[in-house]
Order: structure tokens, then sequence, then C-alpha cells
């Protein structure tokens, strides 16, 4: 499985989304326990969300190891937790694509 250049600013936009409502919501879901899961939720919705075709839940499973009943649940988790909230505005988008490009930037001056 592999992701496209949009594919990946919407899972870092849609990351964002998640701390954000953990924030706000004053819940402290995210840990290093969990992070494993939570990504592959992350990479999971974000596949989900960009394309017509979709790998189900069993296949995500088996390909990191995880029950799907469990990965069901931490699936529906992260949806309530961003309040089923998949839709990125262009302004998110955009946030989260000068984000990495200012990242890119400075790593290449501190490599010159």
């Amino acid at each position: 499985m592999y992701f496209r250049v949009g594919e990946g600013i919407y899972a870092i936009a849609l990351l964002r989304k998640f701390v954000a409502k953990e924030s706000t919501k004053g819940k402290r879901v995210l840990n290093k326990k969990n992070i494993g899961t939570v990504l592959v939720c992350l990479a999971m919705l974000t596949l989900k969300a960009c394309r017509d075709r979709v790998c189900r839940n069993t296949y995500w499973s088996r390909a990191f190891g995880m029950q799907t009943p469990i990965l069901n649940e931490s699936e529906l988790m992260f949806l309530k937790l961003i309040d089923f909230e998949m839709f990125l505005d262009e302004k998110e988008y955009w946030s989260a694509f000068d984000s990495i490009n200012i990242s890119i930037q400075v790593k290449k001056a501190l490599i010159n």
C-alpha cells in the first residue's frame, strides 16, 4: 500500500484535526501504547476518504497483525473523537501542504 502526495497531505491535515479535537475536548487519547493503532486508523481513513476503491478492515487487520474487532473499535473511536468530520476544507489542506513545504525548505537549508 502506498500514499499519493495528496493523500499524505490529507493524512497530515486529518492528524492535525485529531490532535486539535483531543485538546479541545480535554481527552488524552494518543499515547505510546496506541500510537501504532492510531496511525493505522489514520492511514485507513485517509485512503477511504481519498480513493474510489478501498481495502476492507480485514485487510488492514491482517497486514498489521491486529484483531479486526479491535481495529473496528479503534476506527470508530478515531471518528468519534473528530466528530466524524472527515471533510477537509481547502484552507486545512493547504495549511498542511505549507507546513510540509516549510519543513522541507528548512531541512534543505540546514544541509547546505
